[in-house]
């Protein structure tokens, strides 16, 4: 009976030591797809800013591409398991896929971590581009942060292209869904951003695409965007017009732009203008076999156009209806420099009174008169003759008169007599 009872004693010993296993499984916080802290909300979207490097770029290579800061705004942020989905500013976008998603790209991994996701996407094999992206999404409780890393190779009219990109963009929690609103950073808790109900002055232009493959005998239309400080539209009128143009090409104010058949291969430039202030978008009209080429180009996309937007800041004192605000501080600098001006005026007035009154006693008023000369009267007999003073002769001694000058003896000169 001992050896039962002690089996007995080791199974249930076994069964309490996988009870309380179990139990603490139960008790650890689950993976993050799981979590209880939902990310689905309302967030906001920073500025999407991309930088681009270029390897080797030259001039068969197209126009370079250029870096550009995307406008940002109010994004909802959808939790579907362990995937994030992000819609709005234009776009969605999933977790599971690369930021930038051009035509015959696609993902080749990814990963979706308890805090971050990463993604890697590349071109086909048969694609003449080489194409890798990757794109990581690292989160906390009320922030979220997109870097995307992108290399692009091609080989167009015979010269290799190469460069590479990077996308940065932070997202801010505003309200999680369930949740009362998250206090904002430097400002108010419980207070929310503006909304796009009611805008504000208009400080930023963009206008899309920067760059634009046509053919001759192509039409396009450009667009164009005002944006307030919270990048929220604005109803504002831009005038398109052309800037550097070329034969056989029309432009109407709407920025409908048609080529005509004729119209000679080169680049031209329009210019998109809010309130005096404009942006410039640049056109390449080239052959069909260029546009094929250029296509490649890591600059244009599958509808020869650049993702990059042109962009112009707009003064709010020029366009919009907020009034400039003025510095109190500059305002009473101000008022201090006009009276210390006035004053200093005003004494320089006093002394100059001053010394205009000490000058007239200083300076007589009237010229001392001077004495008048008398001349007496002239009368040739009070003129006296001079006196005759007779001569010598120093070697002879013999005396001579005032009319002689030399010794008729020895031809001495005559000295007169003392």
């Amino acid at each position: 009976m001992s050896g039962k009872t002690c089996i007995n004693a080791k199974l249930i010993a076994m069964r309490y030591r996988w009870a309380l296993f179990a139990l603490v499984l139960s008790c650890a916080p689950p993976a993050f797809g799981d979590s209880a802290v939902n990310m689905t909300g309302r967030w906001s979207a920073g500025v999407m800013r991309t930088a681009w490097t270029l390897s080797n770029w030259g001039d068969n290579c197209g126009p370079s591409p250029v870096g550009s800061s995307d406008v940002g705004g109010l994004v909802a942020i959808t939790q579907h398991g362990a995937e994030l989905t992000i819609d709005g500013l234009g776009r969605s976008y999933s977790s599971s896929s690369c930021w930038d998603q051009q035509p015959g790209v696609s993902a080749v991994s990814h990963s979706a971590g308890q805090r971050q996701w990463t993604t890697s996407c590349r071109s086909a094999a048969s694609d003449p581009r080489r194409v890798t992206i990757t794109t990581t999404l690292t989160a906390s409780d009320t922030t979220i942060d997109l870097d995307e890393v992108g290399r692009y190779e091609v080989a167009i009219a015979g010269h290799d292209c190469s460069a590479s990109v990077r996308r940065t963009r932070h997202f801010a929690l505003i309200e999680r869904e369930g949740e009362k609103p998250a206090a904002i950073a430097g400002g108010t808790p419980d207070k929310l951003p503006p909304t796009c109900a009611q805008t504000g002055p208009a400080v930023r232009l963009e206008a899309s695409p920067s760059y634009k493959l046509l053919r001759p005998g192509e039409r396009f239309t450009f667009h164009a965007k005002v944006f307030d400080e919270h990048g929220c539209p604005i109803s504002q009128r831009v005038a398109w017009r052309l800037l550097r143009p070329l034969p056989g090409v029309d432009l109407d104010q709407a920025g409908n732009l048609s080529l005509q058949m004729d119209t000679p291969e080169g680049e031209l430039q329009v210019g998109a203008t809010v309130a005096e202030q404009s942006v410039q978008v640049t056109i390449y009209v080239v052959s069909a076999q260029r546009y094929a080429e250029l296509l490649t180009s890591p600059t244009f996309n599958d509808a020869g156009e650049s993702d990059a937007k042109a962009i112009q800041a707009l003064m709010p004192t020029v366009v919009g209806t907020r009034s400039p605000q003025i510095d109190p501080t500059a305002r009473r600098r101000r008022t201090i420099f006009v009276w210390a001006v006035t004053a200093l005026a005003v004494l320089l007035g006093v002394a100059a009174i001053l010394v205009t009154r000490r000058r007239r006693h200083w300076v007589p008023t009237e010229n001392p008169a001077e004495p008048e000369q008398t001349f007496l009267p002239y009368s040739a007999s009070e003129v006296q003759t001079p006196k005759s003073v007779p001569l010598i002769c120093p070697v002879c001694g013999t005396q001579y008169g005032p009319e002689s000058q030399f010794c008729g003896k020895d031809g001495a000169s005559l000295v007169p007599i003392n």
